[in-house]
């Protein structure tokens, strides 16, 4: 959404540098608001696609490597890493940061990988460009998370489970 737009460009320099090594990479963001760069590189790589619930899936879909970079503060800590369980569900290669919710499940290495600084998001995103094995292998255990705890069909389980035993917060 618009109002998490601004977590990009915490990450601007490692996109700068990216960009710089890699310029045939495109950023894809779909949004209700748009993404600009004060970095021209990075603007000029960038294209915005307006969201809607139609077509949020679609472009998701087609993502070589999803990002969720993340401030970290208490307010970017209760966030839900919604938008990694989501690119998990489409078998996306993901890069986010290592702190908050997506620590609870996040792997790094094993079903995305994890970053901290600027440095470690460019080795990411140049590791995912450079192994499309490891982009393959992150892609389908991140699938098999989303499948094993976050899909549809767990979570209407558990809460049918809490509805059957009368457990109610």
């Amino acid at each position: 959404t618009k109002g998490n737009i601004f977590y990009l460009h915490s990450i601007e320099p490692a996109l700068n540098r990216f960009f710089s090594d890699f310029p045939d990479s495109q950023l894809i963001v779909v949004s209700d608001g748009k993404y600009s760069s004060k970095s021209p590189l990075v603007d000029e790589r960038t294209i915005n696609i307006p969201w809607s619930v139609e077509n949020e899936q679609e472009y998701v879909r087609i993502f070589d490597v999803g990002l969720m970079p993340l401030t970290n503060d208490s307010w970017a800590m209760g966030k839900a890493a919604f938008k990694l369980i989501l690119y998990f569900k489409h078998s996306v290669a993901s890069i986010a940061s290592a702190f908050g919710y997506q620590t609870e499940f996040a792997v790094h290495g094993e079903n995305v990988l994890l970053a901290v600084d600027n440095n470690q998001w460019y080795e990411s995103l140049r590791k995912l460009v450079e192994e499309p094995s490891l982009r393959k292998k992150l892609a389908t255990a991140g699938f098999q998370v989303y499948e094993n705890s976050f899909s549809e069909d767990v979570i209407f389980s558990k809460y049918l489970t809490v509805l059957e035993k009368g457990q109610f917060v």
